[in-house]
């Protein structure tokens, strides 16, 4: 009994210290979220005003661009980053970092060599090049610093150093502030091309402070190491690429199609009415990067608990997307035309539509961390492939009977057949 007694106070302070931990941890990682996605939502209110319909088109073509090819970065290094670290001896996960940090930026400069051969050749006479070369240079500059500054980001909260990563997003958030500024008050025209070269040097700014507080032992890596290491991460990269793909494929398929029938004024439509529904994903974003870890170490020790958590976290996030999407809907009449401006005045049918969207998505996410976590990338990705076939063709048949808002109730047929497929597959997990 004595023995019970003593034990049951360790027991306590454990679970309460554990408790604390993922409280700050959940906390900071709000804070965070709250200034990242927060500067992206302002940096979109700003150029949807400052903008034309067709020149906030552009960017928003420009900016699925940069977001595809830091997806493609984060299946190949950072989400094995994650799931890989628990397997590595504690000693060893600098190391294990920085050889991956040095993996990222030889894929950043093969990236950047790439275009470089490819718009230097339009200058030797590629019809195709023409008055975008900026545009497409400013699109790869972009691309490439989201994702490095992106590793220091997953880095911070993989080491438990949640706090570097929201200094590292402030540092982005005041220095495209700056920029912006800057620009307003020189009397420079704000252009696509020009929005996203500053939205570059943020992310650079961010990255280059987010090495200084890693402090990783670069001077260490050996080309062994990196190969070993990606090599190991290419087992469950190659098919986190796939899901990767498909889910770009899936989601962005209303700004491709509306820009292939419509032009990138209805892009510009698209994207707007999506800045109304952003607030939810600044709330959903970080309890998923706390939890990621966290859901990760609980794999090979208690599946049950893994499970649960991630069921519990998944139906208070749709839960309080519904509670949103009524009330937006309720006044999207007043709102829009406030927060967007007077030419986006009736955008409620893409507003609807983009509120279903938001909805499946995150009834699918709990699921799609859960695949990542259980390293089931294959699965994962067979399964966005369907439903990104299934996406495309709804949204291209939708968009010829309802018009722009059908192109974004096609992403929403596809979310609601992943999601049919992951959860069949996890009650069979659970059993």
């Amino acid at each position: 009994m004595r023995r019970e007694s003593i034990a049951r106070p360790s027991v306590l302070m454990g679970w309460r210290s554990g408790a604390t931990a993922v409280g700050n941890a959940m906390f900071i990682s709000v804070l965070n979220q709250a200034v990242s996605s927060g500067t992206h939502f302002l940096l979109g209110l700003y150029l949807v005003r400052a903008l034309t319909p067709a020149e906030f088109g552009l960017y928003g073509i420009g900016f699925a661009i940069c977001l595809f090819y830091a997806g493609i970065g984060n299946a190949l290094f950072l989400t094995q980053m994650v799931v890989n670290t628990p397997d590595k001896l504690q000693a060893d996960r600098l190391h294990y970092a920085a050889n991956i940090l040095m993996a990222v930026m030889l894929f950043g400069g093969f990236t950047i060599v790439c275009a470089w051969l490819v718009f230097l050749g339009g200058e030797l006479g590629l019809p195709w090049r023409g008055d975008y070369a900026g545009y497409g240079i400013a699109v790869v500059a972009a691309s490439v610093t989201y994702l490095l500054k992106d590793f220091f980001i997953r880095h911070a909260f993989t080491a438990r150093k949640e706090a570097w990563a929201l200094v590292v997003s402030c540092v982005v958030a005041a220095t495209l502030a700056g920029l912006l500024l800057f620009d307003h008050y020189s009397g420079r025209i704000i252009t696509a091309e020009r929005a996203l070269w500053i939205y570059a040097m943020s992310q650079l700014a961010g990255a280059i402070l987010g090495f200084t507080l890693a402090r990783l032992p670069m001077r260490s890596v050996a080309w062994s190491h990196v190969h070993t290491d990606f090599r190991e991460a290419w087992l469950g990269g190659r098919w986190a690429t796939g899901v990767n793909l498909a889910y770009w494929l899936r989601t962005q398929a209303p700004i491709y199609l509306t820009a292939w029938y419509i032009g990138p004024i209805g892009v510009g439509y698209v994207i707007a009415a999506k800045v109304l529904i952003s607030p939810v994903y600044i709330m959903a974003n970080p309890i998923y990067q706390v939890m990621m870890p966290r859901i990760v170490e609980l794999r090979n020790r208690d599946r049950r608990k893994m499970l649960r958590i991630s069921g519990i976290t998944t139906a208070g996030l749709v839960g309080f997307a519904i509670l949103y999407s009524t009330a937006l809907l309720g006044a999207v009449d007043i709102i829009a035309p406030v927060v967007l401006g007077p030419q986006y005045g009736q955008i409620a049918p893409l507003a609807a539509a983009w509120s279903l969207v938001l909805i499946l998505e995150l009834a699918r996410d709990g699921a799609g961390i859960l695949f990542q976590a259980l390293k089931r990338f294959r699965d994962l990705m067979l399964a966005n492939a369907v439903s990104a076939g299934v996406a495309i063709l709804s949204a291209a048949l939708l968009l010829q009977l309802v018009g722009v808002p059908g192109a974004v109730l096609g992403v929403a047929v596809g979310e609601l057949v992943l999601i049919v497929l992951l959860w069949r597959m996890i009650r069979c997990e659970r059993s």
